[in-house]
């Protein structure tokens, strides 16, 4: 790929590298455009990732939930892509768990946080 041609895909890729929890827009569609002409198959990562992300914010109950997270995962097996292997194994083994989730939404994450700071002050201190 030319120096030039690199240049125009710079705002679509930037903007996949940004960790956004929001949709993004319209004009943000456009700008990736280029890059899904260039490279399909980031195209449809992105979209497989929107499914997913589709999944964790409707309102469903647990079997539900289980039942979309499935057909999720088939989806992705059967797609070319590779790069979701690991995260698949991930997925089968704990999606009981993250299936638990959707019964009152509540999740860990700030405790699991908050546990990280207080490893990394320890380390700190200590060194």
């Amino acid at each position: 790929m030319a120096p030039e041609e690199y240049k125009e895909l710079e705002p679509a890729i930037s903007l996949l590298c940004r960790r956004k929890e929001y949709a993004i827009s319209e004009i943000e569609e456009k700008q990736l455009e280029p890059l899904f002409k260039v490279v399909s198959k980031i195209k449809e990562a992105y979209n497989l990732c929107l499914k997913l992300k589709t999944i964790y914010n409707k309102h469903l109950t647990s079997k539900e939930a289980l039942e979309s997270i499935n057909s999720w995962i088939e989806n992705v097996e059967s797609s070319k892509l590779t790069s979701f292997k690991s995260f698949i194994q991930t997925l089968k083994k704990y999606k009981n768990e993250i299936c638990n989730y959707f019964i009152n939404r509540n999740t860990s994450g700030f405790v699991e946080g908050f546990n990280n700071k207080v490893k990394v002050l320890k380390l700190l201190w200590h060194s």
